[in-house]
């Protein structure tokens, strides 16, 4: 699904402007390999960075290793195909079946794919694009930018509406169907809306909202915050649940059925909970950038230092990258994984 995530890129320029190594990196571009893992046979991607005329390009490159996480028995394969677009690729988002991707970047263009890498469409807004998100059969588009807009769009690219919000419209999600959309803002909290662009709900949350998730019927709604809490609601916006952690909240997933929910921290810790509330954490090596759950929430994936694999009772297995981690995407059965 959803494949996003400068948020620890982002706190390092706001705590440390100048001495920050991203920030001196400001005017680099980023390569954005999609990428994927087999459970038992590893396959993780290699981000690299690639500067070309102020461009920034998509690309699928994938590294093999064989029922092993031996990175000496690994096998390079040539990208599939890649694209250029004019600045960060911010967010990127497949459907469920693969045959599609749409892609937020700071050209302050939504542009949408095939699985062959034929652009179908593009939208330019006035802003950068912070995030997008996919419906499951690929019907469905949703983005959301700095303008402080959120973006609906069917797969023909029409826009059918667009809504403003109270800050950076930071991250949105779909359900399976396209009929739900949540959207988290700076400043503004947690919005609902339906597939008609109806504002059903929304909740003020005093932080930044750089994470939301619904589960497939749009029944449930998970929120991660700059207020170093998560939240979890129901379709009808009433709160069932926060927790705090120890740092900024990165990311949230939730199974098909919100019976499960994955959060990632900047206090190197990976949160899982079921709709009661808290099961358990685990502490990797760094901040947690990215988490994501299988369908039926019996495997989770998680970016930080490394690539880190969890079924419901805990920690299974990592695997070292070239670099720090930042955004992982589980397929529905847990098959695959896509790590960058």
């Amino acid at each position: 699904m959803v494949l996003r995530s400068f948020r620890a890129f982002v706190k390092d320029l706001i705590l440390n402007p100048k001495g920050s190594n991203q920030g001196r990196k400001t005017k680099q571009l980023l390569t954005i390999s999609i990428t994927l893992i087999l459970t038992l046979s590893i396959i993780l991607m290699v981000p690299t960075t690639t500067t070309t005329n102020n461009n920034t390009k998509i690309t699928t490159a994938i590294k093999t290793d064989i029922r092993t996480n031996n990175d000496d028995e690994s096998i390079e394969k040539q990208p599939k195909w890649d694209y250029t677009t004019g600045g960060y690729v911010v967010s990127v988002a497949v459907s469920a079946d693969g045959n599609y991707i749409a892609v937020g970047s700071g050209d302050h263009k939504i542009r949408f794919f095939d699985r062959f890498g034929v652009l179908l469409w593009s939208y330019t807004i006035h802003s950068p694009v912070d995030s997008v998100a996919v419906s499951a059969d690929g019907n469905y588009i949703a983005a959301g930018c700095q303008d402080e807009n959120v973006y609906f769009f069917d797969k023909s690219g029409s826009l059918l509406w667009n809504y403003t919000t109270d800050g950076h419209a930071r991250s949105v999600a779909v359900s399976a169907d396209g009929n739900y959309i949540a959207a988290g803002s700076d400043f503004g909290g947690v919005y609902f809306f339906n597939w008609s662009g109806s504002l059903l709900w929304s909740y003020p949350i005093i932080g930044n909202v750089v994470s939301v998730a619904v589960s497939a019927d749009g029944s449930y709604i998970a929120a991660g915050c700059y207020d170093y809490k998560v939240y979890f609601f129901e379709g009808d916006g009433s709160l069932l649940w926060s927790y705090t952690t120890g740092e900024w909240v990165y990311s949230v997933a939730v199974s098909s059925d919100a019976g499960y929910i994955a959060v990632g921290s900047g206090d190197k810790k990976v949160y899982f909970f079921d709709k009661t509330g808290y099961l358990w954490e685990y502490t990797t090596g760094g901040s947690v950038n990215s988490v994501s759950v299988s369908s039926n929430g019996s495997y989770i994936a998680a970016g930080s230092d490394k690539v880190y694999f969890f079924d419901k009772t805990g920690h299974l297995w990592n695997h070292t990258t070239g670099g720090s981690v930042y955004t992982v995407s589980i397929s529905s059965d847990a098959n695959y994984i896509a790590a960058g």
